[in-house]
């Protein structure tokens, strides 16, 4: 653990000034000249390169004028999946950092602000897990039809499944198991986050997820982006319902007294099996991911979370 501590605060530093770890490819953007966008998120964007089809370069998604605090908020999410990926480098599940650089942003006038932007390269690990398909919707009362979403696994992972289910699960297993021992739960749990490589039989989260404050590179996260150290999340304002967010990071989540559920920290997953990909009846996720209050204490929550999801997710 030491090593892979060590190696995530060199990613840190880096990401401050100092020089790329020795053991990246990627230094600079001579070699990588971007494609059309693959795929863009809230936050994140991807794009293929020309000279190597086995490769993707990631940045922070393209936020209009105006948005600043997206934008800075997009460019730490950038900046902690870069510490994220050096710090369970090797492991099952998690894309190969090949290295990456920095554009500085030089601004027009004083009173423009874009943060530096951050781009890093990573191994291009197969093809999304799950597909979305649309149900015909029905007519509402104003004449219109609204098409349900619905989310089922893509054909390649099911064919995996019904050829070879005890090592699909392993591999699904293993990929979660990856970063949740390393401290992290992914609140924003959908089939997109992962894909399947038929190559290998492997799956992987493309995707980071969120540091929990049992994550042995909570404090290096801390130093690069400023999240707040481990005891200094207020317990006030979660008590109130009012930062949830900090709730989910916080050290003193589990044992916390409490009253009501509200008490207790909760996901945002707010869009939680919205679109249908849950086993019926299973659809509210593990009880603990919504505020449990518990014999007066809550029960916190951690990434043993994604046991539940892992039994429930029709992916």
């Amino acid at each position: 653990e030491a090593a892979a501590v060590a190696r995530a605060a060199a990613a840190a530093a880096w990401l401050k000034g100092a020089p790329a770890p020795r053991h990246w490819t990627v230094r600079a953007k001579d070699n990588c000249t971007l494609d059309a966008p693959l795929g863009s998120g809230a936050y994140k964007r991807a794009f293929t390169i020309r000279e190597d089809a086995g490769v993707l370069v990631k940045t922070r998604a393209h936020i209009a004028h105006g948005a600043r605090k997206r934008r800075v908020h997009g460019e730490e999410t950038a900046r902690d999946e870069v510490v994220y990926l050096e710090f369970l480098r090797g492991a099952p599940g998690v894309p190969r950092l090949l290295g990456g650089w920095i554009d500085v942003y030089e601004p027009n006038n004083a009173t423009e602000y874009y943060p530096d932007r951050v781009y890093y390269a990573v191994e291009r690990v197969g093809a999304s897990l799950a597909h979305d398909r649309l149900l015909p919707g029905k007519h509402s009362a104003q004449g219109n039809t609204r098409d349900t979403e619905y989310e089922r696994p893509a054909a390649a992972w099911a064919a995996r499944c019904r050829a070879a289910p005890v090592a699909a699960a392993k591999a699904l297993v293993a990929c979660f198991r990856s970063f949740a021992e390393g401290g992290f739960l992914m609140e924003d749990l959908d089939g997109h986050q992962f894909t399947f490589a038929e190559a290998t039989g492997h799956v992987y989260a493309i995707d980071a997820p969120e540091p929990l404050a049992t994550s042995p590179i909570y404090d290096v996260l801390d130093w690069l982006t400023k999240r707040g150290a481990r005891g200094e999340n207020s317990a006030a304002a979660c008590a109130a319902g009012q930062d949830q967010q900090s709730c989910v990071s916080s050290a003193w989540a589990r044992g916390h007294a409490c009253a009501t559920d509200r008490m207790c920290p909760s996901t945002l997953d707010i869009l939680r099996c919205a679109k249908r990909d849950c086993v019926a009846g299973f659809d509210k996720g593990a009880r603990e991911t919504r505020g449990w209050c518990r014999r007066g204490n809550c029960t916190g929550l951690d990434a043993r979370a994604h046991t539940y999801d892992l039994a429930t997710r029709a992916w």
